[in-house]
């Protein structure tokens, strides 16, 4: 007499299966959440550009002390040495990072010459032109390329904020310096007086 053996599913090729399908969640989740901080860090990109560039149009007082420039440069180096820390980065994007802050300081001196200076109200202020705003959106896209020619598409995006600190800085040097050839600035560097007339 043969019994029949009960028939058992055959969990050998199911489990596999589900394992590979948590898997394939897993990583599509993970690019979905990739893909929404590379969404959001691009939205705050364009907001400090707009920020940036609106800014550099409005006339304001000229502060030989740099003191956006260098919050933007330290909170910028700050961001770089934590990545840099954790990241795999070649002397191709050390290289890629160097020319990206050459051109962007080159830039910077040129976008200060388009810049006009003037007195007022016992201040000298400062205001862009459309060249200075051309300019701008150039050293952010020269910068921006990096991410073309590297091989970590993160790097542009974590240094920009240093970018943006460094080409300020060299601005606001030459906007300085102009100030005083024109006789608008007297006094040591962190002293924004007028000559009494």
């Amino acid at each position: 007499m043969v019994r029949a053996r009960a028939s058992r599913p055959d969990t050998r090729s199911v489990l596999p299966d589900a394992a590979i399908s948590m898997v394939l969640s897993t990583d599509a989740s993970s690019t979905d959440a990739a893909a929404t901080a590379n969404h959001a860090a691009l939205v705050v990109v364009l907001v400090v550009v707009a920020w940036l560039i609106v800014r550099q149009l409005t006339a304001r007082r000229l502060d030989p002390r740099s003191t956006l420039a260098w919050v933007l440069l330290a909170v910028g180096a700050a961001e770089t040495l934590a990545y840099l820390t954790g990241a795999h980065v070649t002397a191709r994007d050390v290289a890629l990072l160097v020319v990206s802050a050459a051109v962007g300081g080159a830039l910077a001196v040129v976008r200060a010459r388009t810049m006009r200076l003037w007195r007022a109200d016992g201040r000298v202020l400062r205001q862009g032109t459309p060249t200075t705003a051309v300019l701008w959106l150039v050293s952010i896209g020269q910068h921006l390329l990096i991410d073309t020619w590297s091989g970590d598409r993160a790097l542009a995006n974590v240094t920009l904020l240093a970018h943006f600190g460094f080409a300020l800085l060299v601005q606001n040097l030459v906007l300085v310096a102009r100030a005083r050839e024109l006789g608008l600035l007297v006094g040591g560097p962190d002293a924004p007086r007028v000559p009494r007339r």
